[in-house]
């Protein structure tokens, strides 16, 4: 486990949690382990402290790492996230889960959502496989079954495989 991978740890978050979140988290967890909660209690008092040192050294690790790594953000002028910043964040992710990720230089944008499960199965739709879209989105997912399709599908991804890039992290 890298060094970022323990710090999420630390604020209980996943690696594509947004500045806001990690912002939120960490006064959470200072809530709750603040060690004035426990006067009267000194053995639970000196482990509060210690746990607090390390929820501050993860926060400031955390924010550390996206204002000045890869993991840099970008967001509009009313606060929200863009979708190259969703994209980027999706991105890392895959990348820092040792997940092989490549960049189809040939066109702006590859909006494809298709999982190939195998030479028979097709996974597609609107579905973005996140939380929002499970949650609050009116999404659709199809499944088919159906070889000829299937090999079409996996034709596709092979050609833009070819056109693509190792995505390799962002510049510092």
């Amino acid at each position: 486990m890298s060094e970022i991978d323990k710090y999420y740890q630390i604020l209980e978050l996943k690696q594509v949690a947004s500045k806001e979140e990690i912002r939120q988290a960490y006064k959470d967890l200072v809530n709750v382990w603040h060690p004035d909660r426990f006067e009267n209690k000194p053995h639970l008092q000196q482990k509060a402290n210690e746990k607090l040192k390390e929820i501050n050294l993860a926060y400031k690790k955390l924010t550390e790492y996206m204002a000045n790594s890869s993991y840099e953000t970008y967001e509009s002028e009313t606060g929200e996230s863009t979708a190259s910043d969703y994209e980027e964040r999706q991105t890392l992710f895959l990348y820092n889960q040792r997940t092989p990720v490549k960049i189809d230089v040939q066109h702006a944008i590859a909006h494809n959502k298709v999982m190939i499960i195998d030479e028979e199965t097709v996974i597609a739709g609107s579905f973005n496989f996140t939380k929002a879209a499970e949650e609050n989105n009116a999404e659709n997912l199809l499944v088919i079954r159906d070889r000829n399709l299937a090999e079409r599908y996996t034709k596709n991804w092979q050609e833009h495989a070819q056109h693509s890039e190792v995505y390799a992290g962002r510049s510092r």
